[in-house]
């Protein structure tokens, strides 16, 4: 600790204005572990609280450096925690799947709803049930930005009417899984961000007025979602997203199709899809579904040429990924467009996956966007 302190006076870092010391100090305990997961401020404040009395007094003296939870912190420090940050936001980043918020910890945090700016949380079946009155309360003047709810171990996804109706102001992200929304709800709105990843299906009529509605959507992540009858709706009317650039759609192979085919976009620079089939379709459904990725992106494609064309093949599944240089860096390649097909394999049966369709992925991208050759032994096309 000598050693350390006659540092810091050479160094005059405990002699910095107090202000500048906290900002020194919340960059410092932004801190991630092995596996990426938020290492508790708190627990690194308590470590830099003994270096010198002015760190000591500094973090003592500023509630700001603490109003980050992640809910691995006990009980008692939770509250200690919220008290000392007086009536600051709160941010809660609980959301990693290995590590749920169970118990008195879950009822603590879910209780501070209202005080949250970010409220990210995975916790169990039990710990839902006990806290869902919690979530249908008004929070419309809230600090809300951002709301992400994982529940594992739910026999079934029930509905849950979050904020009474009437979204927090500030609400621009939404994360669902393991719990379904009512798509008719007013919270999809004015969302930048919407990522639900479980089963949510609703009627054609009600599933195109509510993604009409999502005007500011930027980013969205749709898992079975897509109404089932969708394949065969026939509506003239196409969806307008004037500033979403990000689209990852997991579903059957002809509501995937469907989707893109009632979608217009205008800043598409990310597309991630999964179309899955439970028996071997007529070429001409995966023929259409690349088609219609292909012309939503050419746009893109325009500008940024594809620089690689990744194909890989298994038993049950193709995928091609279009890889652009996005920063003049050719070491520096970015994914862009990615569709896998994926297919059952049944007992006594050769695979589905067959030349045909590796084919189709391999001519993913437009000719004139990509000049490789197909290398079948590496599975991967190159420019």
């Amino acid at each position: 600790m000598s050693t350390t302190m006659s540092l810091l006076q050479k160094c005059g870092i405990n002699k910095m204005p107090p202000e500048l010391l906290v900002k020194i100090i919340k960059f410092a305990t932004t801190v991630y572990d092995d596996d990426e997961r938020r290492v508790p401020p708190s627990q690194l404040l308590n470590d830099l609280s003994p270096v010198c009395k002015t760190w000591l007094t500094v973090i003592q003296g500023a509630p700001q450096l603490w109003t980050t939870l992640c809910g691995t912190e006990s009980p008692s420090q939770m509250h200690a925690i919220i008290a000392s940050t007086k009536k600051m936001p709160l941010q809660l980043y609980a959301d990693d799947l290995n590590q749920l918020v169970l118990g008195e910890a879950a009822d603590i945090l879910f209780a501070k709803l209202h005080r949250m700016s970010v409220f990210h949380i995975c916790c169990d079946h039990e710990a839902f049930l006990s806290n869902v009155s919690l979530l249908s309360v008004d929070h419309e003047n809230s600090f809300l930005e951002s709301f992400s709810l994982t529940v594992l171990g739910s026999p079934e996804e029930l509905t849950v009417g979050l904020f009474g109706g009437k979204p927090p102001r500030r609400l621009t992200k939404l994360s669902l899984s393991g719990c379904k929304l009512s798509w008719d709800s007013s919270i999809l709105n004015n969302l930048t961000s919407l990522s639900l990843t479980s089963s949510n299906r609703c009627g054609s009529r009600c599933f195109i007025d509510a993604l009409s509605r999502m005007h500011s959507l930027e980013e969205v992540f749709l898992s079975r979602c897509v109404p089932l009858d969708f394949a065969g709706v026939n509506m003239a009317k196409v969806v307008n997203f004037p500033r979403l650039s990000c689209v990852h759609l997991d579903d059957y192979t002809s509501l995937c199709t469907a989707f893109f085919r009632h979608s217009k976009f205008h800043r598409l620079t990310s597309l991630d899809i999964i179309a899955t089939s439970f028996e071997r379709e007529d070429s001409e459904k995966y023929a259409s579904l690349f088609d219609v990725c292909r012309y939503h992106f050419t746009p893109f494609f325009k500008i940024h040429p594809v620089a690689q064309l990744d194909v890989v093949t298994a038993s049950t599944s193709v995928q091609a990924t279009a890889l652009c240089n996005l920063n003049d860096s050719i070491s520096d390649l970015e994914a862009v467009m990615s569709v896998m097909l994926k297919l059952p394999l049944f007992e006594d049966q050769p695979p589905l996956v067959d030349m045909e369709l590796v084919n189709l992925a391999a001519n993913m991208v437009p000719p004139e966007f990509f000049a490789g050759e197909v290398d079948w032994a590496g599975a991967r096309l190159s420019a």
